[in-house]
């Protein structure tokens, strides 16, 4: 018996967790798998490694595009799912999986538990820890989820933080969980998906505890064999703005190829992906627009470039213990020597990460309602007012009339 972190082997069978595994269903699929492979510093690291060839069509991993992004990179393969993790943002820069009808029949059965850990497998230096988080305000959200995973060891597995980005709470349990409860139900459906999901970080991008990237936006790209492919692209925040684009756009905008395999008329055709499903519930509302997420491909250039970790803009812009990212301190902090169109870029940067087109909509809007309920109470009351005057004059008119009457009412007899 061989032990190795929170994992045991032995020659029979897979690597599997340390706690009691019992009745487990037959996964064929599993038994060639092995755990936590990781290679360094090399992009395509992981479509070297065979055991994560399942997870890829093709056997091709995603392709980095943008030869920055390749900076201090780890690729682990897991159970169930393979990712590329950045020594430089500390979070994945892509999760992968093949998702089955039958893996996610599995993986409803299975009961979540947490079990969220640093990845052993990467150096402290550029790995996540759980302190990194703690207070943080941003919930650690998976990009494989583990409500895709078979059984309890790969769900044991998806718990590492190489697998997690900052995650908005109200995106990560709402929207965010609607498109996993969507994806899962279409690979039922259509009996297999190919599934990578990764971040997005703008030029700007603040930090946890001056360590962890937090992502601007979060993409899942989905490829259906008998459909086509195309991605979900959602902003790291409140609210329920999606996007669907093909995997040419979001190619272009992340310098990540998710299906590099994938023949360009299939990439450049995004196929209609069905409405996100928060808590099992179809949303109302459909897709956006990406620029109403705040995304272009010009500002995306940009974003890549910071990834690479070379560029850190000379904002004060890291978050500690949940205290929030500060405005600058001043204009040279924000804008430094550059010229005015990226001063303008940056401004737009800061202007979306402060959401202050949501937030002064929002004020609007509590404006409006408050307007709106002193409107009804002052017309309630004058109406009120209107029928007490109304009751008052006609009790006035009534009292004169009888006076009225008396005075004149004609004599019909004499005492005597």
């Amino acid at each position: 018996m061989v032990e190795r972190g929170r994992l045991v082997h032995d020659e029979s069978g897979p690597w599997r967790s340390k706690k009691t595994i019992e009745k487990r269903r037959p996964m064929g699929w599993v038994s060639f798998m092995t755990v936590a492979v990781v290679m360094t510093s090399s992009a395509g690291a992981a479509a070297a490694d065979s055991r994560c060839a399942a997870f890829f069509i093709g056997a091709q991993a995603p392709d980095l595009h943008d030869a920055r992004l390749t900076t201090r990179t780890h690729a682990l393969c897991f159970r169930f799912y393979s990712l590329l993790e950045s020594g430089v943002t500390r979070t994945a820069l892509w999760s992968a999986e093949h998702l089955t009808r039958e893996s996610v029949a599995s993986a409803h059965e299975e009961k979540r538990v947490d079990a969220f850990h640093a990845e052993s497998e990467i150096d402290g230096e550029d790995r996540a820890e759980i302190a990194d988080y703690r207070a943080s305000g941003y919930d650690r959200g998976h990009m494989a989820p583990s409500g895709d995973m078979p059984d309890a060891a790969a769900q044991e597995e998806s718990f590492s933080l190489a697998n997690m980005v900052p995650q908005a709470p109200d995106n990560n349990r709402h929207l965010w969980q609607g498109i996993e409860i969507t994806t899962r139900a279409l690979a039922k459906a259509d009996g297999e998906l190919y599934v990578v999901t990764g971040p997005i970080f703008s030029v700007h991008a603040t930090e946890l505890d001056a360590r962890v990237e937090i992502p601007s936006h979060i993409w899942k790209a989905i490829y259906d064999p008998s459909r086509g492919a195309a991605a979900y692209v959602t902003a790291n925040r409140p609210g329920n703005g999606y996007a669907v684009v093909s995997i040419a756009t979001l190619t272009q905008m992340t310098g990540i190829d998710p299906f590099p395999s994938l023949s360009e008329a299939v990439k450049t055709h995004a196929i209609a992906l069905p409405p996100p499903r928060p808590s099992g519930r179809r949303m109302k509302s459909g897709p956006v627009s990406l620029t109403a997420l705040g995304l272009s491909d010009d500002r995306m250039a940009s974003s890549r470039a910071f990834v690479s970790g070379g560029e850190r803009a000379a904002l004060s812009t890291t978050i500690f213990a949940g205290k929030g990212a500060a405005w600058p301190a001043s204009e040279a902090e924000l804008f430094g020597n550059v010229p005015l169109a990226r001063r303008l870029d940056r401004l737009g940067a800061w202007l979306q990460h402060f959401a202050v087109a949501e937030r002064l909509a929002a004020i609007g809007h509590d404006l409006g309602a408050i307007g709106g309920y002193l409107a009804e109470r002052i017309a309630r009351w004058t109406h009120a007012g209107t029928k007490a005057e109304r009751a008052k004059h006609a009790d006035t008119s009534a009292r004169t009339d009888a006076r009225h009457s008396r005075h004149h009412e004609p004599q019909t007899g004499s005492e005597g």
